[in-house]
């Protein structure tokens, strides 16, 4: 018997090398995960294998059943668990679900290993295996399953176009569920053999509570298939959810865009330094019936934080101002929405616009380019009463209105507005079938702010003819500051008081010179800065001097209303004031 076992010691030994040596987790068989089933244990660790399918994305996560347990899954390519490809482990005491993903679209669908541990707490860990069984289109209708409670993972398979951007989304809207769901996307970028972890995400979203969604943006390097991952934080938690994947466009500042007739297209605004005052703003195109089309603006891509919303009636422009600034956001998502009838439409986000200094004139063409409308950032001081006046160019059509917004008693700081959240605004005059005439179709409001800060003053145009004209601000009184600069100047000019003068009134005209002028003017011009009135040509004394206008012009006749400026001409400087003639 002896020298059997001789024998056959020394038979073993001989073979030795043709087989691999056994570690020791390979003695205990690891459970076998199928697809869509889920597997508890309570042991610190826990050993599994998997055979995924191919030309599909793969996920394995783990979850503690306890709110305060905190698990690790790491992955591995052989079955002594040496081999490690990947793991997920957010950080120490994360407590939320942990996930590995494996694209199978560009390597061979082995055998697979994963391993689960307990970094904290006690109970259960769940580990569940998914095999992306669903293939998700984009633009299409979206697929609406079922969570059962307990279930931990899930990913979904979603072809891609290269350099296209997309917005993944999953909804409870109009649902009973109990989940928290959270949602992520993995590009494997062609890679053979990829498997990653949770950190890995090109897009994560694990931002709203229970019975609740998310949405991320994500853009396609290459023409492949993503994975998308879902999963659900609580263990409890069950329900009906929805999920789509659509194209979704980023907006170009200042760059207007027509787009033709949808019930629905997904956009997005990225503010870049320095924040400040923006305008989404969207003009219907011409039909009969007029076409209808909406803005909505989020804080997300998940669409659950609404910011503002611009509903006006059929064939109307509608815009959304911000003034981020003041908003935390650094992502605006937007969503244009149309009930119908649908049609084109002009779409434009202006971001930065240009400050426009008290009585500057500046002129306007928002037809060139096409824009549905402009923006310019005026300082305004609390108590003073202001007037702002946009006069179209002679013989153009187009059809302008005006709206201020910034802060106010009941909203001190400005974050989000619509249309009709303008403190004063101007819309008189509909579109010159002819062409203006000189005077006409002039465009203005008078404001007392109640707070001094920045505000924005938009101009848009409500048709395509092209507006072009000149916009102008000014105040119309002074409250609380002097006449004339404290620091003395060679040439000053006070403001004009009354202004706005009505009726018969006498404009009078306050000059101050530092020496006498043998030869200075005062004139009185309209806007398009040709003379009315010479109110002085000859010498002016040295120190204060009262002129008065009486609103006439040279011939004697009232001038028809609206803005004009006084210009005091010396050889040693000149100075102008604005004057709102009413009548």
């Amino acid at each position: 018997m002896i020298w059997l076992a001789c024998l056959l010691s020394a038979a073993l030994l001989s073979v030795s090398g043709k087989f691999p040596t056994l570690a020791a987790s390979d003695a205990d068989a690891a459970t076998t995960l199928n697809c869509a089933v889920k597997s508890c244990g309570t042991g610190a660790t826990q050993d599994f294998s998997y055979s995924p399918p191919s030309n599909s994305w793969a996920v394995v996560g783990a979850r503690s059943t306890a709110t305060t347990g905190d698990a690790r899954i790491c992955l591995y390519a052989d079955a002594a668990y040496t081999q490690q490809r990947a793991c997920s482990n957010a950080s120490a005491g994360f407590g939320g679900v942990e996930f590995t993903v494996m694209d199978f679209h560009h390597s061979p669908a082995v055998t697979n290993y994963a391993r689960t541990e307990r970094l904290s707490g006690s109970g259960e860990v769940c580990t569940q295996l998914d095999c992306g069984a669903t293939t998700i289109t984009v633009d299409a209708a979206p697929i609406v399953p079922s969570w059962t409670a307990g279930d931990v993972v899930r990913i979904y398979n979603v072809p891609v176009v290269a350099g296209q951007t997309y917005r993944a989304d999953i909804s409870t809207s109009g649902l009973t569920p109990t989940a928290d769901f959270g949602l992520a996307v993995f590009d494997s970028h062609g890679q053979a053999n990829y498997a990653a972890g949770r950190t890995s995400a090109i897009a994560l979203a694990d931002r709203r509570a229970s019975a609740q969604g998310e949405g991320v943006y994500f853009e396609a390097t290459a023409t492949d298939t993503l994975g998308l991952v879902v999963w659900v934080n609580n263990a409890a938690g069950s329900g009906s959810y929805r999920l789509e994947v659509r194209t979704v466009t980023r907006i170009q500042p200042n760059t207007p865009v027509t787009y033709s007739g949808t019930s629905q297209r997904d956009f997005f605004t990225i503010p870049s330094a320095p924040r400040g005052w923006s305008v989404l703003s969207l003009r219907p195109g011409s039909g009969s019936p007029a076409p209808d089309a909406d803005l909505r603006l989020y804080d997300s891509p998940d669409y659950l934080g609404l910011l503002g919303k611009s509903s006006a009636e059929a064939g109307v422009v509608d815009f959304i101002v911000a003034d981020y600034a003041n908003a935390p956001e650094d992502t605006g998502a937007v969503l244009m929405i149309s009930l119908g009838p649908l049609g084109t439409y002009r779409l434009e986000w202006t971001e930065h616009p240009p400050v426009l200094l008290a009585g500057a004139d500046d002129a306007l063409d928002l037809g060139t380019a096409g824009h549905v409308g402009v923006g310019r950032v005026v300082s305004l001081s609390a108590g003073v009463e202001y007037q702002f006046l946009f006069d179209p160019a002679d013989g153009t059509r187009g059809d302008a209105a005006l709206g201020l917004y910034g802060p106010r008693a009941t909203k001190p700081v400005f974050t989000y507005g619509t249309r009709a959240d303008s403190i004063a605004g101007s819309d008189a005059f509909a579109e010159s079938p002819t062409g203006w005439a000189s005077g006409d179709g002039v465009e203005t409001f008078f404001v007392t702010p109640a707070l001094t800060g920045s505000y924005l003053l938009y101009v848009y145009q409500k048709r395509t003819q092209g507006v072009v004209g000149s916009l102008r601000f000014f105040p119309t009184t002074l409250l609380g500051t002097p006449p004339w600069p404290s620091a003395r100047v060679p040439v000053a000019l006070a403001t004009p008081w009354p202004s706005p003068a009505h009726g018969a009134a006498t404009i009078h005209l306050r000059c101050d010179l530092e020496r006498a002028e043998p030869q200075a003017r005062l004139v009185i011009h309209d806007l398009r800065g040709r003379a009315v009135r010479r109110v002085l040509d000859g010498p002016l004394a040295a120190g204060t001097t009262v002129l008065s206008w009486d609103g006439r012009d040279e011939s004697g006749f009232i001038a028809p209303p609206g803005l004009y400026f006084a210009r005091l001409s010396t050889s040693r400087g000149s100075a102008s004031r604005p004057i709102a003639w009413l009548r």
